[in-house]
């Protein structure tokens, strides 16, 4: 099956019965030098089962966000009448429509190609499909065919970074989004050194100056920053990372006592209680790349962390977490809309910079 990416130009939004009538595929030349015929379009096995998914995911039943209730090819391309199943219990199709709702959504078909050519569009070699059979339509976010913008506002690739970015900002607040790193070759762990190797590596000539720092670059190598004091090295919390070649990479001990201290050993750390599950979110992204058991989000006793985190919390070298002696508390339950809503939204901005990077 091959999936094609497209943003979306809306024909018109139904608020009351969370309908959105847009164009999913039009003739223009993609990203892949590809263009799909219109006219084209065989519906006959869609029909029987006209879902609407996430991100072309099959397996989990939670991936069906909606229905096509409607569809049909006219002179801009194929457009789908979509309802979404907002309010009924799954909260990836709640994001969804919120995504509809803020002119930020993008549309994939997925299908089966029978018969295609290739022509010369402009001098340039073009693979044109003129038969294909529909398969399935997921909701996606990056853009593959420059007509297809919902709510016809065109963003490039740096804008759309720019978006994604800020939306993590305005939910995370302090807590730094997760991310992915491949892992350090160093086994121990040590906090001094690694606060000194990110602010040389975040600083533009090397020095790691304070006036040199790009502070939003600094705060990767931490779990949490203070918001109102981010352009001082005090004010970042939770280091984890290591730089080895000039690239971030994370240190095994390094995360697993970052986890270790927001759960309240060695003294706990000082932050907002609505800022734990946010940094505890960053941490399990680490956690499952290096392939290490993820903790509970819970309350612990002193026993119960020495045996999840053992010589962890002994090695622990250079430690200075401004502590507070106050760990995870039941209080600070995950809000678990917040959580997917953080998840997919940093799954969004590291697929728009790899696809950055496979254009360039």
């Amino acid at each position: 099956m091959i999936k094609k990416i497209n943003g979306g130009i809306i024909k018109g939004v139904d608020e009351a019965n969370k309908r959105v009538v847009v164009y999913v595929s039009t003739p223009a030349i993609d990203r892949y030098g590809e263009i799909i015929e219109q006219s084209g379009w065989i519906f006959d096995n869609y029909a029987k089962l006209p879902v609407l998914l996430s991100c072309h995911d099959y397996k989990s039943l939670m991936s069906q966000i909606g229905k096509a209730v409607n569809w049909g090819v006219d002179e801009v391309g194929l457009w789908m009448e979509f309802e979404y199943f907002v309010g009924q219990g799954n909260m990836e199709a709640d994001w969804g429509w919120r995504l509809v709702q803020n002119g930020v959504a993008g549309y994939s078909v997925g299908f089966n190609p029978i018969q295609w050519e290739e022509r010369v569009i402009n001098g340039r070699k073009v693979k044109v499909y003129v038969k294909q059979e529909l398969w399935e339509v997921s909701q996606v976010i990056i853009p593959a065919n420059p007509d297809a913008v919902l709510n016809m506002i065109e963003m490039g690739d740096e804008e759309m970074i720019r978006v994604v970015q800020r939306g993590l900002e305005i939910i995370l607040k302090g807590a730094v989004p997760p991310h992915h790193s491949e892992e350090s070759q160093k086994k121990e762990w040590d906090k001094g050194i690694a606060i000194s190797q990110l602010r040389r590596w975040a600083s533009s000539d090397g020095s790691g100056d304070l006036d040199k720092i790009d502070w939003s670059k600094f705060k990767m190598g931490f779990g949490w920053f203070d918001f109102d004091n981010k352009e001082s090295v005090g004010g970042y919390k939770l280091p984890h990372h290591y730089v080895e070649g000039g690239k971030l990479v994370v240190c095994r001990r390094g995360v697993q006592s970052a986890m270790a201290v927001l759960f309240g050993a060695m003294g706990g750390v000082n932050v907002p209680a609505s800022d734990k599950p946010k940094i505890y979110e960053h941490l399990k992204v680490h956690y499952e790349d290096l392939g290490l058991e993820v903790p509970e989000f819970k309350v612990y006793n002193e026993d119960e962390l020495k045996e999840i985190f053992g010589d962890v919390i002994i090695e622990e070298r250079g430690v200075d977490n401004q502590s507070s002696p106050r760990g995870i508390q039941w209080e600070d339950a995950i809000d678990k809309e917040e959580e997917l809503i953080i998840r997919v939204l940093a799954k969004y901005l590291e697929e728009l910079k790899n696809k950055k990077k496979e254009v360039k």
